[in-house]
């Protein structure tokens, strides 16, 4: 009785974790545990919310990496931030390869616009620029914009095209 008190707390958790936002199975399961709810029980529960189509892993690492894209990661801190959050690497590699950044290549097409990794990070170097403009020195400047760049994930020779076009003019 006592095994299937806990798995309906185990559940109702579930349900209003999933009611705020998308979550993956394993983020799922972790919280499950974090509430209390021994490993067994909470993997149960996980397996039927995936049963009914509460969890859809795709579309909700999909929904993930387009919000970090939006706000102007790079690839390595996107595929950083979507393993912390419990997203396997296959479906990773997946996403990547239907969408903007393959593992090495700096140009894909997404929605038949051609992408470039070095667009997003002029945009993001655009807007970081403007907010280092009390900044003297042309060297500590440079350092500082490369030192953002490279925290929101652009390769390095993304970021010094970047540095390149943006502070030479």
């Amino acid at each position: 009785m006592q095994q299937k008190a806990e798995y309906q707390k185990a559940y109702e958790i579930a349900i209003r974790l999933l009611a705020r936002r998308a979550h993956v199975s394993a983020e799922l399961k972790k919280k499950i545990m974090e509430r209390g709810i021994d490993a067994g029980t909470a993997e149960q529960v996980v397996r039927e919310c995936r049963e009914r189509g509460y969890i859809d892993e795709k579309s909700t690492a999909r929904l993930f990496f387009e919000s970090l894209r939006g706000k102007g990661y790079g690839p390595r801190q996107i595929r950083l931030q979507m393993k912390r959050r419990g997203i396997e690497a296959g479906l990773i590699e997946e996403i990547f390869s239907q969408a903007l950044f393959p593992k090495e290549a700096e140009e894909v097409i997404l929605d038949a616009e051609p992408y470039v990794e070095i667009d997003e990070a002029l945009k993001a170097a655009g807007k970081k620029l403007s907010a280092l403009h009390r900044e003297k020195d042309p060297k500590k400047r440079r350092e500082k914009l490369y030192r953002f760049l490279q925290y929101r994930g652009f390769s390095p020779s993304a970021i010094s095209e970047v540095l390149r076009k943006m502070l030479s003019s």
